[in-house]
């Protein structure tokens, strides 16, 4: 049995839905750690499926004192529990451990080190191993510098938000900064988040794919993500997305920015929000009119070199408009305006993937194959690569099977 310590370190909170015999990994991958002085409370939602999980975790609990169970007295969704798992927090440091995924042994180990030999950042976090439906790294990058440089370089290289599953600063947590919970099952609050963890730091990258990371198969098995995407129909969706970048929009504004520096971070949230409705659509619906005459115009005003549109977010917003001609299925010149932008920025892996995706559309092979090869070198063990990867396979074997 091995007991809590007094005065434990980092809170470990694990939010539960139906998980059942997942969370055994989950839960040994956490006993397994080297860095020791922790606490875990498993948070379980209350369901008629709950059982199997309920005894996982007491089984585990009654192993490990470090480990605490609690059943919440309400369902209160992914967002709800997390948001309640925040508000307990009583260590230096926390972490969220979604009830699926699962820690690398050094994952605490190689966190704590990090935070403690950098004071000024508020969360570290490693590469993610994405396993399951896929497989692959999937990399975050750090954002130094001012609130604005942070934000800027946020929205504009792809606002992924994974980063938020680091090892924070507890220190941050008040009544204003706590995981956002809203209706709508709390759509896109990890994005959300995301700004507010920049708003108070500096975040720091730690290369190590120590965080594997559970992916569903979108037709078969649930989960909130693949629900979004997969699952709403278009006026849901598109509702869902609205609400979000009216959150968005509140909480940038709240920011101490100078004016003309929250003018140009909306520009660049404006930018990446289209890219985000074009990144949950998929090509199931086509980008709504309203979408479609903000991006004209913004492209219009990034061809003007307007004041204040960096570079970036001009090519940021380039790319939303080249995706969505992709996702209409207009492929002509794409191509010849993809090139710039890739001869600008090689590490651009949305306009990479997009080219790649193109050649494959055009049943292009001389041209595929060299792609995935640059991919490849440029983007090691990337997870994106197997969805393109498979693409090209199944076009090969077309091509075989008709000659």
């Amino acid at each position: 049995m091995v007991p809590m310590q007094d005065h434990p370190e980092i809170f470990i909170g694990i939010p539960c839905y139906n998980t059942g015999e997942k969370l055994l990994a989950t839960l040994q991958s956490v006993q397994e750690q080297r860095f020791k002085n922790f606490k875990a409370v498993i948070a379980i939602e209350p369901t008629d499926d709950a059982e199997r999980t309920i005894e996982i975790a007491n089984f585990v609990a009654a192993q490990d004192h470090r480990f605490i169970v609690k059943i919440n007295e309400a369902h209160l969704g992914w967002a709800g529990n997390i948001k309640q798992l925040m508000q307990e927090v009583d260590c230096p440091y926390f972490t969220i451990l979604p009830h699926d995924d699962i820690l690398h042994e050094n994952y605490l180990l190689l966190l704590h080190t990090a935070i403690l030999e950098h004071p000024d950042i508020i969360i570290a976090f490693p590469s993610f191993y994405y396993f399951g439906h896929c497989d692959g790294n999937q990399v975050c990058p750090d954002q130094p510098g001012s609130l604005y440089d942070r934000l800027t370089n946020h929205f504009t290289s792809g606002e992924s938000p994974e980063f938020w599953k680091g090892l924070t600063r507890s220190s941050i947590l008040n009544k204003d900064t706590v995981f956002p919970a809203s209706s709508a099952d709390s759509f896109a609050a990890e994005y959300e988040w995301a700004i507010v963890l920049l708003s108070q730091g500096r975040s720091l990258y730690v290369k190590e794919a120590y965080y594997y990371k559970r992916i569903y198969k979108s037709d078969v098995e649930n989960s909130v993500s693949t629900e979004w995407s997969h699952k709403y129909n278009s006026e849901k969706l598109y509702h869902s997305l609205t609400e979000h970048k009216k959150r968005v929009s509140v909480l940038l504004k709240l920011l101490p920015l100078k004016k003309h520096e929250l003018k140009s971070i909306l520009f660049a949230s404006n930018v990446a929000h289209i890219w985000k409705i074009l990144h949950f659509t998929a090509g199931r619906f086509p980008l709504p009119k309203a979408e479609s005459k903000q991006l004209a115009k913004i492209n219009k005003k990034c061809s003007a070199k307007a004041e204040l549109i960096s570079s970036e977010v001009a090519q940021r917003a380039s790319l939303c408009d080249l995706l969505n001609e992709y996702q209409l299925n207009n492929l002509d010149s794409i191509e010849t305006q993809l090139l710039p932008i890739i001869e600008a920025d090689p590490q651009n892996i949305d306009a990479q993937i997009l080219l790649m995706k193109i050649y494959l559309r055009q049943n292009d092979l001389s041209k595929a194959m060299p792609q995935l090869n640059t991919l490849t070198v440029l983007f090691p063990n990337s997870w994106r690569i197997r969805e393109v990867s498979i693409w090209l396979s199944d076009s090969l074997n077309n091509q075989f099977q008709y000659e």
